[in-house]
C-alpha cells in the first residue's frame, strides 16, 4: 500500500526553509553594505594610479610592475626595489579620501623576500588627518628572514612572488584618516610588492 503524498504540506515546508535563507540573506546584506564601505581601492591594474604620489629620495621610486599580481589575479602590482637601492627610503601616498569614521580598516595585499639574513628592509605604514601636511606611524614592519613582511624567504635575485607567496594584512585606521603613506625603507635587500 502506497503513502499518500501531501503536496500542500511539502511545499509550506520548502516555503519556510525559502523564507529563512531570504531572511538570512537579507540580514547579511545590510550588514555587508553598512559595515564594508571602502573610501579607497586600487588593483594596479590601470597603471599607476591617479591622484596617487611618489617620492624620488634615491632614483628608484615605487613602480608598476606587471610581472605579479596579488595572488596572482590580475596583471599588476606596485612594488619598491629595494634590491637596487642601497640604503634610504621612498614614499607612496594614497590620494585624499573622505575621514574614516569608526570601524574602517586598511587591508592590502604584499609579497617579500629578502636578499639573506641580515638585511633588514622596512615597510612603514602611516596616516594623515589632514590631507597630507603631516603622517603619523601606523605601524612599522620588518622583511629580513622572519620579519612579518617576508612571504618569499631568501632569494639572491630580484624577487618576483609567484601566486602563492602573498598574504593579506589588515590594520584599524583612526578615525579622521584620510591619506595613508607607504614608506619603504631600504636595507638593500630584495623587492616588496603591494596589491588591492
Amino acid at each position: 500500500m502506497k503513502k499518500s503524498y501531501n503536496h500542500n504540506q511539502a511545499k509550506k515546508k520548502g516555503s519556510f526553509f525559502s523564507s529563512m535563507w531570504k531572511f538570512t540573506l537579507l540580514i547579511l546584506m545590510l550588514w555587508a553594505s553598512n559595515s564594508f564601505g571602502q573610501l579607497v581601492s586600487e588593483n594596479f591594474e590601470g597603471g599607476f594610479p591617479a591622484g596617487w604620489t611618489e617620492s624620488n629620495n634615491t632614483g628608484i621610486p615605487w613602480a608598476i610592475s606587471t610581472n605579479a599580481s596579488g595572488y596572482g589575479v590580475g596583471s599588476n602590482s606596485i612594488f619598491i626595489d629595494f634590491y637596487d637601492i642601497a640604503s634610504g627610503s621612498e614614499q607612496l601616498n594614497t590620494l585624499s579620501f573622505a575621514p574614516a569614521t569608526s570601524g574602517y580598516y586598511l587591508v592590502f595585499d604584499e609579497a617579500y623576500a629578502t636578499y639573506q639574513a641580515g638585511y633588514d628592509d622596512q615597510l612603514q605604514i602611516n596616516y594623515s588627518t589632514d590631507g597630507g601636511a603631516t603622517f603619523t606611524q601606523l605601524i612599522l614592519l620588518d622583511g629580513d628572514q622572519f620579519g612579518p613582511l617576508n612571504t618569499g624567504g631568501t632569494d639572491g635575485s630580484p624577487f618576483t612572488p609567484n601566486a602563492s607567496q602573498w598574504q593579506t594584512l589588515t590594520y584599524a585606521l583612526p578615525v579622521g584618516t584620510n591619506m595613508v603613506q607607504f614608506n619603504g625603507i631600504s636595507a638593500f635587500g630584495n623587492d616588496l610588492y603591494i596589491d588591492n
